[in-house]
């Protein structure tokens, strides 16, 4: 199976910051079930998550350093990079 979830531009509000753009972005997840008996009671199932590794913001935020009279930074909140997952089921 694949999924495309295509976001558009997006706007977080941050103090000290005011409107930050965000969004814009598009990412692939591919994913798949392989049984490996005929009664279908063991499986494999897979997933590779952000098939092309793109790298987008899910949220922006205001971050605070540890010592004081440091002005605060924008805070970038990164979506998933590239990730394989696999597992083993077994059905009774």
């Amino acid at each position: 199976m694949v999924t495309l979830n295509k976001v558009g531009d997006t706007f977080d509000s941050v103090s000290g910051f005011g409107t930050v753009p965000s969004g814009n972005y598009t990412i692939v997840d591919l994913s798949g079930r392989f049984f490996l008996d005929a009664r279908r009671r063991h499986r494999i199932n897979m997933r590779l998550e952000n098939m092309f590794d793109e790298e987008y913001t899910t949220r922006h935020a205001r971050g605070f350093p540890d010592t004081s009279g440091a002005a605060p930074f924008l805070v970038h909140n990164l979506g998933v990079p590239r990730t394989f997952h696999l597992s083993y089921g077994f059905s009774f």
